[in-house]
């Protein structure tokens, strides 16, 4: 079974939500680079993981690639204020 971009997302939310940081990592992993939405929002649960988990070195470094390919995006922006 295929399933889509948006649907690993959001399942990434929720699973983040429930503390499931492990899983929801892999999920967001398994997200391709695409030119549509979900990929910044995948590499903003990344960085919201690696806040929750201590690892502000990893959450920096995936924010530096969230900045660069996707700099105007709201989820860009939300990273931002995060990492303040």
């Amino acid at each position: 079974m295929t399933i889509s971009p948006a649907s690993k997302v959001a399942l990434a939310g929720v699973l983040i939500n429930g503390g499931k940081l492990k899983e929801a990592e892999s999920v967001l992993l398994s997200v391709s680079r695409s030119d549509d939405w979900t990929y910044p929002q995948a590499l903003y649960y990344l960085i919201v993981i690696n806040v929750k988990r201590g690892n502000l070195a990893k959450a920096r470094e995936t924010f530096d690639i969230l900045q660069a390919d996707y700099g105007n995006s709201i989820f860009s922006q939300l990273a931002q204020e995060l990492l303040k």
